[in-house]
């Protein structure tokens, strides 16, 4: 079964992609009017490959009236300032003696000279402006030669942007790509590593035909005047894209990039996309909202937490397994402490104890030897396959003080026990009155791996009226450290207050372990049992605090963590089945952070299995930047070998997406009813055919 930080991060993956979605309420919705901006800085990005200082750029109106140019800087692109203009822009990068840009596929300069231009058109002036291979084709559908052909209108030129897009499954050719300018530059998995990789898939057809990529764009733009592409098909530029993500992409991107690289099909006929490019005007702004929205997706809320692992929870919580995974105690270290206090007291000072007497409590028992000693044996931390206790040598050292040394450890294992001498220097010394005590010295470890513990605890003790119950309060602190003097876990322990008549149990603490730190108020009431008594556990708990990653400097999580529990009808002492389980409920209300100085994402989720242990349920609601409310539903069902779940999340505007597990598949929908894509394990696929990894 998955984590359940998993289960919460996936459910906020789809939060966060309706919170995108807030604007477009419906899928026929018309645009306003656009408003002629008074000035706009466009910043244009051919390429073929990245392009070299010695070419430049030009913008034009429709009808071929020159907006500005400008040459191309060092980092590839090049700036036009364009005032008072908002129609159809032509975009042209304009070849010179000195202009030559990196053809991907051959990893060389290759000339642009004078008689090579690459075009772009777009339906209406916008701040990101690419020129490359694909806006080459769309435009030589409505060029004549520097200005738009006669008939050739704002909506033409939207329509043949779209089958262009559609034919090749980009979700923008006009965004600005990764540009690749030597032999050592290298894609990742961005929104623009991926639009590189179909990009440079290009230059791989180029060069196994022996011709460079400007060419073979003037051949695709004449092959393409019949409305079909006979140049190369479907399986062709998929091995293309295939053999770029193999030579080009970051080792840190290989694996999602070839997941990408093997899944878009090429559709050749203009006629065979219009259906679909049709939907995608009637769905308006939504679908752009919807792309934009997938296109943050992988840098926001699956930073957090996805399928693949690579999330920042899942390697935080994959520290902590590792940090922790022979077993964590700190309740262990209290509650021992405590236990040898109250024998020490009640032995030696109590007055009405003798020898052969005996003090039992959940972490052990100890039995008087003499007035002055007693022999105590104590429970360490078990770490689900080894258990290990401790024997103890108590001995009073004066009235109100007394003095511990460990003697032996044993081990059991798989039904085996074996027993050695504890390491030297396992000792400490209490002192104690009837309302308050010290402990000071080595005690058993709070961690499986840890050799010992250094202590140093003030208690205090507070009758209570009630009969042999006494209110504990301390402070202090411990440190858990291997044989190697390393920290494992230290505690410091502002506030500890245990009620044993409400059960309300408070304490203010930090908790350090090698790579993450706990600070905050835990408050744990009340308290569920067995039928017997034997078995005992905090009923509700609350936490109020941080969860710092100390090596990487950041705060992962910052709020509120709620947690409740009924044992009505559930025996621990069983095994858990369908009709003997702990009902559980959790709520987090704070923000989780996705890495280092990263913006924060604050949420709110609850969750519950009172419906059953393989019914567990997630409610979510997210409000996104723009102050959109998403509101959504984890229900999960059994099944073999794991459960399976559905989830829905609806905004308030009607924008919608769905999922079941069960069928890896979903749909994302407008307010109106209308598709607005599919979703798949690792993609979703929006209706103009483009995708966008969700890994």
């Amino acid at each position: 079964m998955k984590t359940r930080n998993r289960l919460i991060a996936e459910a906020l993956g789809g939060a966060l992609f309706l919170s995108a979605c807030g604007g477009g309420g419906g899928g026929s919705s018309t645009p306003a009017s656009p408003q002629t901006p008074a000035s706009v800085d466009v910043t244009v990005t051919p390429s073929l490959g990245k392009f070299s200082t010695g070419c430049s750029v030009e913008l034009r109106t429709g009808s071929g009236t020159l907006l500005g140019s400008a040459p191309i800087t060092d980092a590839g692109n090049a700036f036009i300032r364009v005032t008072g203009y908002s129609g159809p822009v032509i975009a042209q990068v304009k070849g010179a003696s000195g202009c030559t840009y990196f053809d991907e596929a051959t990893a060389t300069q290759v000339p642009f000279g004078a008689d090579r231009s690459l075009s772009a058109v777009s339906d209406t002036l916008r701040v990101d402006q690419g020129i490359n291979v694909l806006t080459h084709l769309a435009a030589s559908r409505v060029l004549d030669g520097d200005k738009l052909a006669t008939g050739k209108t704002a909506d033409t030129v939207k329509l043949e942007n779209l089958t262009i897009q559609r034919m090749f499954q980009v979700a923008d050719m006009f965004a600005a790509p990764t540009l690749l300018g030597n032999a050592s530059d290298r894609l990742d998995n961005t929104a623009a590593g991926q639009l590189a990789v179909q990009l440079a898939a290009l230059s791989e057809l180029a060069h196994t035909r022996a011709t460079d990529v400007a060419t073979l764009a003037a051949t695709l733009a004449t092959d393409l005047a019949d409305g079909t592409l006979d140049t190369f098909g479907a399986s062709e530029y998929q091995v293309a894209a295939q053999t770029t993500v193999a030579k080009l992409a970051s080792p840190s991107a290989q694996a999602s990039l070839l997941i990408l690289s093997q899944t878009p099909s090429l559709i050749v006929s203009t006629r065979d996309v219009q259906s679909d490019v049709q939907k995608v005007i009637a769905a308006g702004p939504a679908l752009a909202q919807a792309k934009q929205l997938f296109a943050d997706l992988r840098t926001s809320v699956l930073a957090l937490s996805n399928s693949a692992g690579t999330g920042t929870l899942d390697a935080e919580n994959a520290l902590l397994k590792a940090d922790f995974q022979h077993g964590l105690g700190v309740d262990m270290l209290i509650d021992g402490v405590k236990f040898m206090l109250e024998s020490a007291s009640q032995f030696f000072d109590s007055g009405t104890s003798r020898p052969g007497s005996t003090h039992s409590g959940w972490v052990g028992t100890c039995y008087q030897d003499s007035t002055t000693q007693a022999t105590c044996h104590v429970s360490g931390v078990d770490d689900g396959s080894v258990y290990t206790s401790y024997q103890v040598r108590l001995t009073k050292t004066g009235a109100g003080t007394a003095s511990w040394a460990f003697t032996q450890v044993y081990r059991y294992q798989n039904g085996q026990s074996t027993q050695t001498a504890a390491p030297s220097g396992m000792s400490g010394s209490f002192t104690y009155s009837a309302n308050a005590a010290t402990a000071k010295g080595q005690f058993i470890p709070m961690t499986g791996d840890a050799e010992r513990s250094a202590i140093d605890i003030s208690l205090g003790f507070t009758t209570t009226g009630t009969t042999g119950a006494i209110r504990f309060s301390a402070t202090g602190s411990a440190n858990s450290v291997k044989t190697d003097g390393t920290s494992t876990l230290q505690v410091d322990l502002t506030k500890l207050d245990l009620d044993p008549v409400s059960q309300v149990n408070q304490m203010v603490l930090s908790l350090t372990g090698p790579r993450h730190r706990f600070d905050g108020a835990l408050t744990l009431s009340g308290q569920v049992a067995s039928a017997d008594g034997s078995i005992a556990q905090p009923k509700s708990l609350k936490f109020v605090g941080t969860f710092t990653d100390t090596a990487s400097h950041y705060t992962v999580l910052d709020g509120t963590v709620t947690a409740s529990q009924d044992w009505t009808g559930y025996d621990p002492r069983l095994a858990n089945s369908d009709g003997n389980f702990a009902r559980y409920a959790f709520s987090f209300d704070g923000v989780a952070n996705k890495g280092p100085g990263a913006a924060g994402i604050t949420l709110s989720f609850s969750g519950d299995n009172q419906a059953g242990p393989h019914a567990q349920k997630i409610a979510l609601k997210f409000t996104s930047a723009s102050g959109i409310v998403v509101t959504g539903t984890g229900v999960q069902t059994p099944a073999r070998p794991d459960d399976l779940w559905n989830w829905t999340f609806a905004n308030e505007n009607g924008i919608k997406a769905t999922y079941a597990q069960s069928s890896r598949s979903g749909k994302v929908t407008a307010g109106d009813g209308s598709d607005l894509g599919t979703l798949s394990s690792q993609r979703v696929t929006f209706v103009d055919g483009s995708f966008e990894s969700l890994m």
